[in-house]
C-alpha cells in the first residue's frame, strides 16, 4: 500500500521525507542519545518552517508576485515555472 501511494504522490512531497528519514537514521546511529533528545524538536521545527514558508509562499502569490525561483524543478513541471 505504501508503495501505491508514493506513485500518486509529487516528489516535492515524498523527497524531504526520504531525506529526513535518512537523516535521522544517521543522526541515530551516530549519536543515539542526541537524537532522542533532540529529533523531536528538529523535527517540529523544520515543520513549522515549512508552514512559514508556505504562508510566505501564499502571501506572496495573492499579491501577484512572480516566481524568481523554483528549486529546480522541471520545466512546465511546476504551477507557475516556465
Amino acid at each position: 500500500m505504501a508503495a501505491a501511494i508514493g506513485m500518486y504522490v509529487t516528489p516535492n512531497w515524498t523527497l524531504p521525507r526520504v531525506v529526513g528519514g535518512l537523516a535521522n537514521h544517521v543522526w541515530r546511529c551516530w549519536d543515539p542519545d542526541g537524537a532522542g533528545r533532540y529529533m523531536i524538536v528538529v523535527a517540529s521545527g523544520f515543520v513549522l518552517g515549512e508552514g512559514l514558508t508556505s504562508i510566505v509562499n501564499a502571501s506572496l502569490k495573492s499579491a501577484g508576485v512572480d516566481w524568481v525561483w523554483c528549486g529546480g524543478c522541471p520545466a512546465e513541471f511546476c504551477s507557475g515555472c516556465t
